[in-house]
Parts: C-alpha cells; sequence; structure tokens
C-alpha cells in the first residue's frame, strides 16, 4: 500500500518522529504538530487541518483529498513544489467540493491545487471552489480546469496572495502596492472595507456581495468592458474641503465604475466628488 507509511510526525517540544499513513496522522493530530508527506498520501473523506497543526506536502508529492478541505485560523498547509488534488469521480459522476482557507496555504513554491479528472476521461472533473478569508498564496493566478477561486487577492512582488478584501486593501496601503486590488468568483463579504488610494477591481465573470465600502480617492469597478459584476453600499465625501459631506450610492449586480474623485479647485481647496 503507497499510503501505509505516507507521512512523518514532529512534535515541536519533544521533538519526537512518528511514521504513520496520513489519514491516522491527521486523525491524531494535535496544536504543535508538523506532519510531513513523504510519500504519496490520500485522505478518504473531508480533511480539517486544526489550529497549531502544520502540514508540509514534499516535493513532487501529491495529496489527494476525496472530500472538502478546511485550513482552520492557525493552521498551515505547505504545497513544496507539489499538489493538492481535491475531489473524486465515483461511477462516473464527478463530486463537488470546496477548499476553505482561514489559515494558511503556502504554495509560492511551485505549488499548485488541482480538481481529481477521470482516468479515461479527463475532462470529467470534479468541481472544486476555493474560498480564502486567510492567505493563500501561489505563484499562479488559482483556478481553471475544474478549480474556481473566490476571494480578494493582491499581487506583491510576483506572488498571487488570496485572501479577504479587507486584508487585502490592508495590505496594498500599507505596502504601497502599484495595482489595484482584484475581486473574483462569486462569494459575500458582508464587514465595512476603507480604501484610501486602492482601487479594487472586478474580474471578468465574477458576481461578488460586499457590504459597506468607503472610498477616498479609490474606484471600485470590472476592467474596461469588463463583466464582473458586484453589490455594494459605497460611501464617500462629496463637496469642496471641510464643507464636503459623506454621500452613499447602492449599487445591486452592476458592472459601473464608483469612483471617489479629489481634486483641487482653482481656490486650491480639495474638492471632493463621488461618481458612477
Amino acid at each position: 500500500d503507497d499510503y501505509i507509511y505516507a507521512v512523518m510526525t514532529e512534535d515541536s517540544e519533544t521533538y519526537d518522529v512518528t511514521y504513520s499513513g496520513f489519514k491516522t496522522a491527521m486523525d491524531e493530530a494535535v496544536s504543535g504538530q508538523t506532519i510531513t508527506v513523504v510519500g504519496n498520501a490520500e485522505y478518504d473523506g473531508d480533511l480539517v487541518i486544526p489550529n497549531g497543526v502544520t502540514v508540509q506536502v514534499n516535493e513532487d508529492l501529491t495529496l489527494t483529498v476525496t472530500g472538502d478541505v478546511t485550513i482552520e485560523n492557525g493552521g498551515k498547509l505547505v504545497l513544496d513544489a507539489s499538489t493538492l488534488a481535491v475531489g473524486e469521480i465515483v461511477d462516473g459522476v464527478a463530486s463537488e467540493n470546496t477548499i476553505t482557507v482561514a489559515g494558511e496555504l503556502d504554495a509560492s513554491e511551485a505549488g499548485s491545487i488541482v480538481a481529481v479528472s477521470d482516468d479515461t476521461n479527463t475532462s470529467l472533473r470534479a468541481d472544486v471552489d476555493v474560498y480564502s478569508t486567510g492567505t493563500l498564496t501561489s505563484m499562479t493566478v488559482v483556478g481553471g480546469n475544474g478549480v474556481t477561486m473566490n476571494a480578494a487577492y493582491y499581487n506583491d512582488g510576483g506572488e498571487y496572495v488570496y485572501t479577504s478584501l479587507p486584508n487585502a486593501v490592508a495590505y496594498a496601503e500599507e505596502n504601497a502596492l502599484p495595482y489595484a486590488v482584484h475581486v473574483t468568483g462569486v462569494f459575500t463579504e458582508t464587514g465595512a472595507v476603507e480604501s484610501d488610494g486602492v482601487d479594487i477591481e472586478v474580474d471578468n465573470g465574477a458576481d461578488v456581495t460586499l457590504g459597506d465600502l468607503r472610498l477616498n480617492d479609490a474606484k471600485i469597478g470590472p476592467a474596461t468592458e469588463g463583466t464582473g459584476k458586484y453589490t455594494a453600499t459605497v460611501t464617500a465625501l462629496n463637496g469642496a474641503g471641510d464643507a464636503a459631506v459623506d454621500a452613499t450610492v447602492a449599487v445591486t449586480k452592476t458592472t459601473a465604475t464608483v469612483e471617489s474623485k479629489v481634486t483641487l479647485n482653482a481656490e486650491g481647496t480639495s474638492q471632493y466628488a463621488l461618481q458612477i
């Protein structure tokens, strides 16, 4: 059996190392342990990586999960030039699965996420939706061939980081990233977001529902002639200088761009405008 000695588990305090099958290691995992996949491994059912547990998949290996994958806050999955394959084909029927990242999924070292396909008909694939409010880092845009990404993301030095919209905007502001933050796929985030100078671009095919969004010298909308849709309540200042007041517009499944513009008028006073 390829999976009898698929992993080794190391305790961060005692440094004790145990060899076992992957399912046994995960079912017995406790905080502080690192589970290293040293051979191709399979987990039958829903995989949960709990708080404090790290799973590392070594180079050129595949970790296959037949059910859903959940990485809890404080949990971590590292794909080191390796593959996470999700789903199954049973009697010619492809599964529908989710990957939910509240902790960390690090695929920045040539890791990949794929949907399981049929051995004889590769066009028959599982349908895998990926959601991230933690951090999912990849060298390439995640998606395609049965995998759909649903999250906000930004490009940081050639790495794509998928997370929540508040996290993405805050990071882009703090690090003065030169690119817009993007939203992709279909997802709902109801929390408040404030964007100061960071544009939010809605990717083609997206349909995202956001909460209250405050813009300051920033905009939200699809790329030129794009098809991405979004729902949000957008607020920005409108008027001149200290007399400017909040203006709010609520949009539903729109492809329009809503923009907060800040200019100087002839008197040198800041002129604010909320434009659609």
